[in-house]
């Protein structure tokens, strides 16, 4: 009942209303995570969320990206696969409509092998228990989903996935080597890196000067749209600045126990953001 209750209240609940509301939307995604597998409410459960959830606006459960999408999973188990049905169709229903807060969410889930293996040994096994196959395995599946849907949205998953690769590509770099003499002013030709030259064909020197279909600065994303308006692609979300370059070179933070890497980031609107 408590279930249903919400999901009806949520789906009536307009947008100009300024009550929060997202407790209610926690509540109701905690019931629902609670429930969807025990033998006794998972059918009802699970049933009551099939027929409303698509109902609700996506929007509410923007700021539920994290839970909702580490539950993901590509599971044979028949119950569980109710759940992951349900939950498939809001992941592909929050990318397609606010993909500038979901997509980099589920391209980071599917890169969990590769970052699993980069982590020196120190504690890679239980990053790799806790982000398994199958997780990844899922991650794509919704990915190639999402490069199927009309509009801009294919040509931003590749977008976000080119930007990624060349982050996860600088953060497996070794510094060992030159970090007690150099940690200003590193160049990214020196490493053979390509975080400077992955919006620009590859082309060291060459200007991006189009931040069409590219992602948005990571740590500044626009604020979350009731509409689903952020731009289709050609122009900037309100509120935030897409990735246009960045600066050819990096520098180590002074200190830490694995000196992380800053690069600086040229915003679409001319900004410049730090990016650790």
């Amino acid at each position: 009942m408590s279930v249903e209750s919400y999901c009806s209240a949520l789906k009536l609940c307009p947008s100009a209303i300024a009550a929060n509301v997202s407790s209610h939307v926690f509540q109701l995604v905690s019931l629902w995570f609670k429930n969807c597998t025990r033998a006794e409410t998972n059918d009802i459960v699970n049933e009551l969320m099939r027929a409303n959830a698509m109902g609700i606006p996506s929007y509410r459960f923007v700021p539920l990206t994290y839970q909702l999408f580490s539950r993901i999973d590509n599971t044979q188990d028949e119950e569980v696969n109710d759940f992951q049905s349900i939950l498939r169709d809001m992941v592909l229903k929050i990318c397609s409509e606010h993909p500038y807060h979901g997509i980099v969410q589920l391209v980071a889930l599917a890169n969990g092998k590769r970052i699993g293996d980069g982590v020196d040994g120190r504690n890679r096994d239980v990053y790799l228990e806790n982000v398994g196959g199958s997780k990844v395995d899922a991650a794509m599946s919704i990915l190639d989903d999402l490069r199927k849907r009309k509009g801009y949205i294919p040509a931003l998953v590749e977008s976000y996935t080119t930007l990624s690769d060349a982050f996860i590509g600088l953060a497996m770099l070794s510094t060992k080597p030159f970090e007690k003499r150099q940690f200003k002013g590193l160049s990214f030709s020196q490493f053979r890196l390509n975080l400077d030259t992955c919006f620009s064909s590859g082309r060291r020197g060459s200007k991006n000067t189009s931040a069409a279909n590219k992602p948005v600065i990571f740590t500044n994303p626009p604020p979350i749209r009731p509409d689903t308006q952020y731009g289709d692609g050609i122009t900037d979300p309100i509120g935030a600045e897409r990735v246009l370059s960045f600066e050819s070179k990096f520098d180590l933070t002074p200190t830490g126990l694995h000196r992380p890497k800053i690069v600086v980031c040229n915003g679409s609107k001319g900004g410049k953001f730090k990016q650790l």
